[in-house]
């Protein structure tokens, strides 16, 4: 095993099966697993005889019985695997190396064996003002460091036990559906636990990555991943140990995150406000236009139609002497209206035109197909210039033969 805590974690699990602690929660598990199945039975005769209901009760009663005769084998074997994706990860990264457990080993090389932790010392105490704020600094880094390293891996083997041994009491009310509940919440937290070491063995790779992972990158490079350039190795260190602290502390809120699905939920309600914010511009943009090109076409119609009457109404006097009517008012059909549901063009212009306009909602895919269809609608009416002028001039030359 690559890394401490998964070593803690499995001197907990035999000492725990060392005892008889477990057996007698396995004894009495089983009692509460024929309890939840008669439970089950018993709402699947309250809504009337559910077939399916005692059904899959059976099917859970079997497979947790399964469960809990091998109950040390299979966490274990949750365990390990989860394990394995850790340690392959570390493998391809820091080549199988515990960064954190390493950086505190180097830690304390670099206390004993560093002459500038000796000066920063010697500062301290003849009070120079640079050398008490590095070695403060060093040591609350120090302290900080290794803190949130034996808290998380207490905690980890903690944390890990405490699932162990409550497991076979919560595992046993999954078959009853009122109880159900409470087992898919264990699961839930059993793959948060186990989540810890494979993001435990990311942030190495990362750390790795950054040149972060080892004192001896950190003062060769005279930074911390590009931040703190051009301080002392001392006060370097101590905040290059601040931030692995605060990588260690987060571990298992980041895991709840992951495992209860936070972060796919902010993800689509970011997606979602984009799409939001897409339609309501595609709207804006596309109404815009239709209300430019409406005011527009109906200006030069009305003044067309005027013209044409007052033409027609002319000529109508010159001729018979008698009033002259329009081409509109002459017509017996009602003016057609737009293609988009508002109001004629008389009416439009008489109202404002922006008032009988109705508001349409445009999605960024209605914007693409209008545009499709107004490009094939363009290339179809090229071709067929082009058939007609090319088919023109093949009958002219066909003429003149």
């Amino acid at each position: 095993m690559y890394f401490y805590f998964e070593q803690l974690f499995r001197d907990a699990l035999t000492g725990i099966n060392g005892t008889t602690v477990l057996p007698t929660i396995v004894q009495v598990a089983t009692a509460i697993l024929v309890a939840t199945l008669l439970f089950n039975v018993y709402e699947a005769f309250v809504r009337g005889g559910d077939v399916r209901t005692l059904g899959v009760g059976a099917v859970k009663y079997l497979v947790l019985g399964l469960v809990l005769m091998n109950y040390s084998s299979v966490f274990l074997g949750v365990n390990t695997m989860f394990n394995q994706v850790a340690e392959s990860i570390s493998r391809a990264g820091p080549g199988g190396l515990d960064v954190f457990n390493r950086f505190a080993d180097d830690l304390a090389n670099e206390v004993s064996s560093n002459p500038d932790v000796g000066q920063s010392l010697w500062g301290l105490v003849t009070g120079s003002i640079a050398g008490a704020l590095s070695i403060e600094m060093l040591l609350l880094a120090f302290v900080v460091y290794a803190v949130a390293y034996a808290i998380f891996c207490v905690f980890y083997a903690f944390y890990g036990s405490v699932l162990y041994v409550c497991g076979p009491l919560v595992l046993a009310l999954y078959p009853a559906m009122s109880t159900t509940s409470l087992a898919r919440t264990y699961l839930t937290n059993l793959i948060i636990f186990h989540a810890w070491g494979v993001i435990y063995a990311i942030l190495g790779c990362l750390l790795w990555a950054i040149h972060l992972g080892t004192v001896s990158q950190v003062l060769a490079r005279k930074d911390a991943a590009g931040f703190f350039a051009g301080l002392g190795d001392a006060l370097l260190l101590g905040l290059a140990s601040i931030l692995l602290a605060l990588c260690v502390a987060l571990i298992p809120f980041i895991a709840r995150r992951l495992v209860q699905g936070d972060v796919g939920s902010t993800l689509f309600a970011v997606v979602g406000a984009a799409m939001t914010a897409a339609t309501a511009g595609a709207t804006v943009a596309m109404n815009g236009l239709a209300a430019l090109g409406g005011s527009g076409g109906g200006g030069g119609g009305g003044s067309s139609a005027a013209t044409a009457g007052g033409s027609a109404g002319g000529s109508g006097a010159g001729q018979g002497g008698g009033p002259a009517l329009g081409v509109a008012s002459q017509s017996s059909q009602a003016p057609p209206r737009p293609p988009d549901g508002g109001d004629p063009p008389a009416a439009s212009a008489a109202a404002g035109r922006s008032s009988g306009r109705r508001w349409k909602t445009y999605t960024p895919m209605d914007v693409a197909a209008m545009a499709s269809s107004g490009a094939g609608a363009a290339v179809g009416y090229g071709y067929r210039k082009m058939r007609a002028a090319f088919g023109s001039g093949g009958s002219n030359a066909d003429r003149e033969d």
